[in-house]
């Protein structure tokens, strides 16, 4: 349907990340402090700033957990897209160097998408941290 370039392996990654972010965001809302709904609907908040200003902001770890999940199922889901759909990118080039036995160059891309996976968790975490600092979990294990 989407061919072997990019709009392809854009949709595959697309959809191997977007179902994590989808049910811990889900889980996250659905978990919302009953007592801060309760709060917030004594003090005459609508339905939308209900879900804005205290489900979303209460579901923040949830929402950044499942970013990071979803942030290393796409790293894994690119070098898929790109072994089976093209030779260009990480994942041809660890194709290419594994079918010549060039162990050098395949651990080298092995090496950078360690890293790259590493780097965009190390992201996720710091953003959890700065946008949801004002929970005690996260206060307590600093």
């Amino acid at each position: 349907w989407f061919g072997l370039y990019t709009e392809a392996k854009v949709v595959l990654v697309w959809n191997a990340a977007f179902f994590p972010i989808l049910i811990n965001t889900t889980a996250g809302v659905a978990s919302t402090n009953r007592d801060l709904v309760e709060m917030a609907r004594a003090f005459g908040a609508s339905r939308v700033k209900l879900f804005w200003q205290v489900m979303l902001p209460d579901a923040i770890p949830s929402i950044l957990s499942g970013l990071r999940i979803g942030a290393a199922v796409s790293t894994v889901g690119t070098v898929i897209a790109e072994l089976t759909m093209a030779q260009s990118g990480l994942g041809g080039l660890l194709a290419t160097a594994g079918n010549r036995f060039q162990m050098d160059k395949y651990f080298a891309v092995v090496i950078v998408l360690m890293i790259l996976g590493t780097l965009i968790t190390i992201a996720l975490r710091f953003a959890e941290r700065r946008l949801a600092r004002w929970r005690v979990a996260l206060n307590e294990e600093r």
